[in-house]
């Protein structure tokens, strides 16, 4: 039910795609390092162009947020616990296996699995009792939505 901006949402896409060609090796490399700035400042673009952060932020993000504000004794890093909803969320609740294991090789590849194994107190289990409470954080429209 919301309007998409044909242009943001290009910009989101295509400020993520080069980092999916490197692996832990290359995170700290001048290449990778180039690659994540310029998607940061890409994704920005297509934020101001919508005038919200909407081009960049969902479900993974209102997870990340609910765990903040209700259990912040389990709170950790936000963009690891983005990292972790996101790949439940496509695991759980997209069908799209093919994205889903990019993202899951990716994770692994770069040892975003191994953090979530240190920081991540929460288990798979607990993504269907955080729901509830993401979905208070900002009346935004997401695949928590459509869960019946």
């Amino acid at each position: 039910g919301e309007e998409i901006n044909e242009m943001a949402y290009m910009l989101s896409r295509e400020s993520v795609m080069p980092i999916f060609n490197y692996d832990k090796d290359d995170i700290l490399s001048d290449d990778f390092l180039a690659d994540l700035s310029s998607g940061l400042i890409t994704s920005g673009l297509a934020m101001i162009i919508c005038g919200t952060t909407r081009p960049n932020s969902g479900a993974e993000h209102l997870i990340s947020h609910a765990i903040d504000e209700y259990f912040p004794e389990k709170s950790t890093i936000h963009g690891i616990q983005v990292s972790w909803a996101h790949l439940l969320i496509e695991s759980k609740y997209r069908n799209n296996q093919r994205q889903y294991k990019l993202i899951k090789k990716f994770f692994h590849d770069i040892g975003l699995t191994e953090i979530f194994d240190e920081l991540i107190t929460w288990k798979e289990s607990d993504l269907d009792e955080l729901i509830p409470y993401a979905m208070k954080i900002r009346p935004r429209f997401t695949i928590f939505n459509t869960l019946k």
